[in-house]
């Protein structure tokens, strides 16, 4: 995957050597991560190797063609960056223990809801609602009244 971002990036051949070193070193240290277990949350502890996917190769092609070099990297590293702080705390709301409460969240409301509200919350924030179909608006604001009222339940009990 590197030597196609580095080429989508029109990166120097010693850019993309760089490239490649850094995706095997991100893929070592996760896999000591995901092999010993780094808290109850994050690690399967099992003996696995990880990899990179190809499911971001698309997306990071796209952008890479609309920002060539290192530039386009670095649009590429901060949006990889944020995935990663979205899955994170997906992963707390998810794998939260029950004692937790109203913070635990399954499955399909977690990453679902956090979905709605961060594209709703983003092109809020960059000036482009007229952009956010009206839809989005009431199951965003859903989403926000299931939440809050799992809050208030829990905060009651």
């Amino acid at each position: 995957m590197p030597l196609i971002i580095g080429r989508a990036l029109k990166l120097t051949p010693e850019q993309t050597a760089l490239l490649i070193n850094a995706d095997l070193l991100a893929c070592g240290i996760v896999t000591i991560i995901q092999s010993l277990g780094l808290t109850p949350l994050f690690g399967i502890r099992l003996p696995v190797m990880m990899g990179v996917t190809f499911a971001a190769v698309g997306p990071m092609v796209a952008m890479a063609n609309a920002n060539g070099g290192t530039d386009g990297a670095r649009a590429i590293f901060g949006a990889i960056i944020g995935a990663g702080i979205v899955a994170m705390v997906n992963v707390l709301a998810v794998k939260a223990p029950d004692s937790w409460g109203w913070l635990r969240l399954s499955l399909d409301q977690g990453p679902v809801g956090a979905g709605f509200l961060a594209y709703v919350f983003i092109k809020l924030v960059k000036g482009h609602a007229k952009q956010v179909h009206p839809l989005m608006y009431v199951v965003a604001a859903l989403f926000v009244i299931y939440f809050i009222q799992g809050a208030l339940i829990g905060l009651i009990n």
